[in-house]
């Protein structure tokens, strides 16, 4: 993938996916790749990827739990369960 390639996640255009450490860019693609532990506690650990709680806004992919949280309680522990924002845990694809 080239740096500024752009991948479309439906049903909104993202950010192209940062390379694996790099700071996130809200782009998704971890989400749209598989369930992480905190979805698979709501949804099942049958629950196939992409994640349900996905929720598009700004243009960016955010975690509906997520942000669910953050506005019930004012707490961010899920978020800080997930290392949001603290980089690329993805693998990067290969072309």
């Amino acid at each position: 993938m080239a740096d500024n390639e752009v991948i479309f996640l439906p049903p909104f255009q993202t950010p192209a996916k940062p390379k694996r450490d790099d700071p996130c860019n809200g782009c998704g693609w971890c989400c749209h790749m598989e369930v992480c532990r905190i979805g698979k506690h709501f949804f099942g650990e049958e629950q196939a990827a992409p994640c349900p709680a996905i929720i598009y806004e700004d243009g960016k992919v955010r975690c509906g739990i997520v942000q669910a949280e953050r506005a019930a309680l004012q707490t961010d522990h899920f978020g800080e369960a997930l290392g949001i924002g603290l980089g690329c845990c993805s693998d990067d694809p290969t072309s």
